[in-house]
């Protein structure tokens, strides 16, 4: 499917830009032959194929054009109710991970890209998560005046991120004492254990070690998202491997992300939690990955999903906004008008499907 749609008001772009629906594959074609803007591996087609539960969600990724180039994609997704599509779409862009094209091009594509939505795919609604740091901007002020939508806004937790010092031991001297005599006390009683850290490990020893601790982790963990991360890590130019090995070769946990420049992004962690329940593997294996990050030149963390334990109280919430972008249609507003009348009533537990139409009163 292919339609004109034309760029947001105040564009300099002499003609209507192109939109229409790609696969990920073509996506990823378009990445691999240097069409776009410089790559980053929260943009990779393989990230967000990692994002589609199987019967939940299908891509809606779409392609901008002008009559030159390709301008950019949009990663976007579809909710499914019963193997049906409601016209109510999602799209991650947190951290920066949703919009792929130039700086200069972003909001154009954007624009395009949820008015072709809404004009040519069925929209009903559309949620994006941003950082809130001005990208409600006047592209989303001046959406109404093209198409029939509504827009609002609510405050929503999604990603973290951790700020670090020159060394290792500021850092430790930053955390409240407890927390600092733990760090310093289960690592010592693990290299008292010879267990070992190992790092940059490879994307095979990832898929192997993480199908071994899967079974044996609080967390469980389907052997198709292993391979979904293991492709973003592929995807990545400087991926992040590393894990703890015990004294008879078993490994007891492992963890992955990726760097760029002197960020760096955790993307997924696994630990012996069943068989080690006293040893607190993943305070650990963090605590080896920050010393290696600070040493190489790293200064910030950024935790994908965010992060609960020890270093929970230290991190810093990234400010990010759900921008809610409604069809003004009249079934679709009574829909919602329902939804949010029962919302003040305390019915009881709301589907969670119903929390994507009209969140949650905050």
């Amino acid at each position: 499917m292919s339609n004109e749609c034309g760029s947001c008001t105040g564009s300099h772009r002499p003609a209507p830009l192109k939109a229409s629906v790609i696969s990920l594959t073509d996506a990823r074609g378009l990445i691999d032959d240097a069409q776009l803007a410089p790559y980053s591996p929260a943009l990779s087609p393989e990230l967000f194929w990692a994002t589609l539960v199987p019967g939940k969600w299908r891509a809606r990724v779409i392609c901008i054009r002008d009559t030159e180039s390709v301008l950019g994609i949009v990663y976007l997704k579809e909710r499914m109710v019963a193997g049906v599509g409601t016209g109510l779409m999602h799209g991650d862009s947190s951290l920066r991970s949703m919009v792929y094209a130039s700086e200069a091009d972003r909001e154009d594509v954007l624009s395009t890209a949820l008015r072709f939505l809404f004009c040519h795919m069925g929209a009903r609604g559309v949620r994006i998560y941003m950082q809130d740091q001005g990208f409600r901007s006047q592209m989303f002020t001046h959406l109404g005046d093209h198409i029939p939508v509504e827009v609002s806004y609510s405050p929503v937790n999604r990603h973290s991120s951790l700020s670090l010092p020159d060394t290792y031991e500021i850092f430790l001297q930053h955390l409240g004492a407890r927390t600092r005599r733990n760090f310093r006390y289960y690592r010592r009683r693990f290299e008292a254990a010879r267990h070992s850290y190992l790092e940059n490990l490879s994307l095979a020893e990832f898929r192997g070690i993480s199908r071994e601790l899967s079974g044996r982790s609080r967390i469980s963990v389907p052997g198709s998202l292993v391979d979904q991360t293991a492709a973003v890590l592929k995807a990545a130019d400087r991926p992040l491997i590393a894990g703890l090995r015990a004294a008879d070769g078993r490994w007891l946990s492992i963890l992955a992300g990726w760097r760029e420049g002197d960020k760096a992004t955790l993307f997924s962690q696994l630990n012996r939690d069943l068989d080690h329940a006293r040893d607190s593997l993943a305070m650990v294996l963090r605590g080896y990955f920050l010393e290696s990050l600070i040493m190489s030149g790293v200064h910030t963390l950024d935790f994908w999903w965010g992060t609960a334990g020890a270093l929970a109280p230290y991190v810093e919430g990234i400010p990010t906004v759900n921008v809610h972008i409604d069809s003004t249609a009249p079934g679709w507003q009574l829909l919602r008008r329902s939804l949010a009348w029962l919302n003040t009533r305390n019915v009881g537990a709301v589907p969670e499907f119903c929390q994507w139409i009209v969140p949650p009163a905050v």
